[in-house]
């Protein structure tokens, strides 16, 4: 008897849940390619839903995603990861991402930065620098909303290059995203106060 009602609320929780071992994600099956289901990720990921983003995102990596495809899934759990637990359990999706996004190559700048160990500042550095930040002058778009100002890009570029021992591109680096910044009170004028003595 015990046998037959585990079998019952087995058989039932399968029904539920359907075969692929979960309650299912709003308007999946609707959704047929992997660049679907990455809009849709990214939308959610926009509206600060980074768990169900995630979930979109692994969704799509089960689609057959073409290479890009693939990075941007990737890229994407890793700022879904990294907005709901801190930018290093993110690392190893950026790492998948960065051949293709310069938000994954922010996203593992930023995870290097946390790792604070000097090979990882150097790799951070290389990383910044292949977006384009070593120019004064460049203007970081993101691929996607992650929530890194332009501003923030140099900040994190500076302090980068004061941790691997060059102040003078450091500073030049900070003064212009002070330079740039629109918020008075943002962590760019935390990070000036720290690195800019005048």
């Amino acid at each position: 008897m015990r046998y037959l009602i585990v079998s019952f609320v087995f058989f039932l929780l399968v029904i539920l849940t359907g075969c692929g071992g979960g309650i299912g994600l709003p308007g999946v099956d609707g959704l047929s390619t992997a660049a679907e289901l990455n809009s849709k990720a990214w939308e959610e990921f926009n509206n600060k839903n980074f768990a169900l983003a995630e979930e979109y995102f692994v969704k799509s990596l089960d689609r057959v995603p073409s290479s890009i495809e693939k990075a941007e899934a990737n890229t994407g759990i890793g700022w879904s990861k990294a907005k709901l637990n801190g930018i290093r359990t993110g690392q190893i999706y950026f790492e998948k991402g960065s051949q293709h996004f310069s938000a994954a190559k922010m996203g593992l700048a930023g995870a290097y930065l946390s790792n604070t160990n000097q090979k990882d500042y150097e790799r951070a550095v290389e990383l910044l620098e292949e977006i384009g930040l070593s120019s004064l002058d460049f203007i970081y778009k993101e691929d996607h909303n992650i929530g890194v100002t332009n501003a923030e890009a140099h900040a994190l570029l500076g302090t980068l290059y004061y941790y691997t021992g060059n102040e003078g591109a450091g500073e030049a680096q900070i003064r212009r995203a002070k330079e740039i910044d629109d918020n008075v009170t943002s962590c760019v004028d935390q990070i000036a106060d720290q690195f800019i003595t005048n």
